[in-house]
């Protein structure tokens, strides 16, 4: 009887769309006539995957199923981690008793299947079933510190990862560009399931190409400083435009930051137009959803980009997008950020809360010509996608 193995993520989020599409494309190339392998998909992801990748996947024999509109109405109205995890396991427990599948891998291991996976090993559920997956945020480099906040965040976390690892079907999990988070979890005792280091992947795709300084109306002789992606506070907006704002005059008048990336906090949205009307710089906030054609633009055609997270405990995708077009990057000196930066000669670095060691670092990278771009073909070598897809599929493989 063959195996079957099923990958698993049911959420909305386009977060994992490149990884969804790696996956296929790994496909594309490779087949395992003695395998049955399923992804199941929330279908506003099915929607968005590219028509050429799911052509091409066609003769792979790989299935992919979308959850079932009344199920998926349900996920969709959860307000909660506590609703999502009632309705997640409900639709688990449902899908894994009526069908069999040898070895299920969470393409997003969150909070909610990190419960789940706990409480099947407390009711002995699923016995004989091999789990994996993808572990996106561990929280094991949030710097110990005598605060509430800081030490109810590590407890909860620990708790967590403590409860999904008395699942011994649990057997790998991965963890994106972060060698020391692997070696601590593996050092713990009594855990059953291997951690493992997963390169975060680079998309090597191409784009349609948008000329930023003509969209954005900036001058040709400015330096270009971009913050690209999602506008949150954990991306620092707030401490860069400081920073930015005391450089000298003439910095200032020759530089243009561009924010492109929807902001969901309105009040975050407010603070950030507040600092825009009482700066010298030209600072431009597209508010909007960016698309992949001016996300990729806007790092090829930054002269920096910046990454100084305040949360700098896991990878960004950006650092791939950064190394594949060669801009130069200015990144949290701290955690995993701080560690992938130097390793592979990124960029520079610098504390995400000292705002005067920020604008001497921006104001040390504008004293210096302008250099020509070249891709960081290490990182891009170390990171491809189809050596992501190959560990994740070949550890379903193995132990299906």
């Amino acid at each position: 009887m063959a195996k079957r193995i099923l990958l698993y993520d049911t959420s909305p989020s386009a977060h994992l769309l490149d990884f969804i599409d790696f996956i296929l494309q790994y496909f594309c190339l490779h087949s395992f006539p003695a395998i049955e392998i399923e992804l199941l998909l929330h279908p506003h992801i099915l929607g968005r995957l590219p028509q050429e990748t799911l052509d091409s996947i066609v003769p792979s024999g790989i299935k992919i199923q979308v959850v079932e509109p009344d199920w998926r109405a349900k996920m969709d109205e959860c307000k909660s981690l506590k609703e999502r995890t009632i309705i997640e396991e409900a639709y688990l427990t449902n899908l894994l008793s009526k069908r069999h599948f040898d070895h299920v891998v969470f393409l997003q291991l969150d909070y909610c299947y990190q419960l789940l996976l706990g409480k099947w090993a407390m009711k002995g559920e699923f016995r004989g079933k091999k789990f994996s997956g993808i572990l996106i945020r561990p929280y094991t480099r949030i710097p110990f510190r005598w605060d509430k906040n800081t030490l109810q965040t590590k407890l909860i976390r620990w708790a967590k990862n403590r409860f999904m690892l008395l699942n011994k079907g649990l057997v790998k999990v991965f963890l994106f560009n972060d060698a020391k988070s692997v070696a601590i979890f593996n050092r713990k005792p009594f855990i059953s399931a291997t951690f493992e280091y997963l390169p975060d992947p680079v998309a090597l795709r191409t784009f349609r190409l948008i000329d930023i300084r003509q969209k954005y109306k900036i001058a040709p002789d400015k330096r270009l400083l971009v913050q690209v992606g999602g506008v949150q506070k954990r991306k620092n907006i707030l401490t860069i435009i400081d920073a930015i704002n005391a450089l000298s005059p003439e910095q200032q008048a020759s530089t243009c930051f561009l924010i492109a990336g929807y902001c969901e906090d309105k009040a975050f949205e407010q603070s950030i137009l507040e600092r825009i009307a009482n700066s010298a710089v030209q600072i431009i906030f597209d508010n909007t959803f960016i698309d992949n054609d001016l996300f990729e633009s806007a790092i090829q055609q930054a002269d920096l980009v910046f990454t100084v997270y305040q949360d700098f405990y896991w990878s960004s995708g950006i650092v791939g997008n950064v190394a594949k077009h060669g801009t130069a990057l200015l990144a949290s000196s701290e955690g995993v950020m701080g560690d992938i930066i130097r390793q592979y000669n990124l960029g520079l670095t610098v504390s995400p809360n000292d705002v005067e060691a920020m604008s001497q670092q921006i104001a040390h990278f504008l004293q210096q010509p302008i250099a020509p771009k070249t891709p960081n073909y290490a990182f891009l070598e170390a990171h491809h996608y189809l050596k992501f897809a190959d560990k994740l599929i070949q550890t379903a493989l193995a132990y299906a």
